[in-house]
């Protein structure tokens, strides 16, 4: 699902202007600046058993579009320390020699890894302490959980700023609310956004991943419905459907 919203003018340091230039239509998959380079959206696995007969590789990453990413340059990628369950951008290229096409696993020289910050959801019955400014989401979308791996809600969002380090960002479970699910069996959250006093000066965008554990998946739950105090649109929800 996206959203319109201004031109970017300044792209938030803690990932690349290359990155975040590429997120215009598609939430899983774009075309890098190169030949026969892919983008995805990943979870690292460290754990994931492989049949003993395949390569064995210190760690994968399973895509969220539930593959399995095996990368071939594990030993050269600079500076990249792994860690089981860590939300990455990765960029590859297949192997171009493979021949079977039904395989769910695929042999990938990574180009580039991007780590995307990770936040568990927060229960609070204040939840106006944790911010109440606002924030423009430019897409939003369920991904992970493909092959074992964890469901992440994923966003993608535009705000005003002159020190990035002060805005902080929470998905917050309002404890006031009398049920966890409304009407429509949807569980609902909201996302909050606190600037902490720092002056909307130019256009800054990122990303954040939240994992989706224990009620808000359980059974019965359709879906999250999420609330958002946004800088064009005023108080919006988005619904995301399981």
């Amino acid at each position: 699902m996206k959203t319109p919203v201004k031109s970017i003018v300044k792209i938030l340091t803690s990932l690349t202007a290359a990155a975040l230039l590429l997120f215009v239509t598609s939430c899983n998959n774009w075309l890098f600046n190169e030949d026969n380079t892919k983008a995805t959206w990943g979870t690292i696995t460290k754990s994931y058993e492989f049949p003993e007969e395949e390569t064995s590789f210190p760690y994968y990453i399973i895509s969220d579009d539930s593959l399995l990413l095996c990368p071939v340059n594990h030993a050269s990628i600079a500076n990249f320390d792994p860690i089981d369950g860590q939300r990455v951008i990765v960029y590859y290229k297949p192997d171009t020699t493979e021949t079977n096409e039904s395989q769910y696993w695929k042999d990938v020289t990574v180009v580039q890894v991007n780590l995307v910050p990770t936040q568990d959801m927060v229960y609070s019955s204040q939840k106006d302490t944790l911010g109440t400014d606002r924030v423009e989401p430019q897409f939003i979308w369920l991904g992970g959980g493909g092959l074992g791996s964890q469901r992440h809600l994923n966003i993608q969002y535009t705000i005003y700023a002159s020190n990035t380090n002060k805005h902080k960002f929470n998905l917050v479970r309002d404890q006031h609310l009398e049920s966890p699910m409304d009407s429509e069996g949807y569980y609902v959250v909201e996302f909050c956004h606190d600037a902490n006093g720092d002056l909307e000066y130019a256009n800054y965008t990122n990303v954040i991943s939240f994992p989706l554990e224990g009620e808000c998946i359980g059974v019965g739950v359709k879906g999250l419905k999420i609330k958002i105090k946004t800088i064009t649109q005023g108080n919006k929800e988005y619904i995301l459907n399981y």
